[in-house]
């Protein structure tokens, strides 16, 4: 397992945010801020929000999808730094509860400086899910098999899920992509009210932090760490 933690930066009018930037209201919206109705995260004083972002970023005056945000405020609000976004891994899990980072995983001084802030992918979760498309089997991995047999069937079967997938909506469930979540994360960025992020990201989730940083065209300002 892979863990890195970043500090991402957005430039105005670059190319890679230029889409969102065409549309107004992506900058003028702010969260409405509530109780989550998710006992841990509302036991530590968590708060829900919807960040609205475009379906298609080539497109953002089209479709819209509503990307479930979460907060918990620093503990120092005094000495506040910012805020720290946080990717579980996946893809395809579910990060709107962070409260699992606050004791194990981020220390007290971390917690004291950083609003941390989680999020549902879009079309996971609460942002947006995705239709169900009839997974036969209740493994989170499922192997090919081990002959020719096996992996035809198999092979088979992952076709006629992702024919059921995009059945009902292609058009949506194609915006379900890693680049367009890494746009998602920055259109959170701007509703905070924020220039710049920092961000946590376990597994996949460094992934989606590579796709942020190199699409941006912006390096970390500061280290990447890594660790089995």
């Amino acid at each position: 397992m892979v863990v890195v933690l970043v500090v991402l930066l957005a430039e105005p009018g670059s190319r890679w945010w230029s889409y969102a930037d065409d549309a107004g209201w992506v900058d003028q919206q702010r969260p409405q801020w509530k109780s989550c109705g998710i006992a841990d995260l509302d036991n530590v004083g968590g708060q829900c929000a919807q960040v609205y972002v475009p379906l298609d970023y080539a497109h953002p005056d089209g479709r819209t999808v509503a990307v479930a945000v979460s907060r918990v405020r620093a503990t120092d609000p005094a000495h506040r730094r910012g805020v720290l976004l946080a990717n579980p891994g996946g893809p395809g899990a579910s990060g709107l509860d962070t409260v699992d980072l606050l004791g194990d995983v981020l220390s007290p001084d971390v917690r004291s400086h950083y609003d941390l802030i989680g999020f549902d992918p879009r079309g996971v979760g609460a942002s947006g899910p995705a239709a169900s498309c009839g997974w036969p089997v209740g493994e989170m991995t499922y192997s090919a098999g081990v002959d020719l047999a096996g992996f035809l069937h198999d092979s088979g079967q992952a076709a006629r899920m992702a024919v059921g997938c995009l059945r009902n909506d292609p058009a949506r469930l194609r915006q379900f992509t890693t680049r367009n979540t890494a746009r998602d994360m920055d259109v959170i960025r701007k509703t905070l009210g924020e220039s710049r992020i920092s961000y946590y990201g376990v597994s996949y989730g460094t992934y989606l932090s590579a796709a942020h940083t190199i699409s941006a065209r912006h390096p970390p300002t500061c280290g990447t760490r890594s660790s089995d």
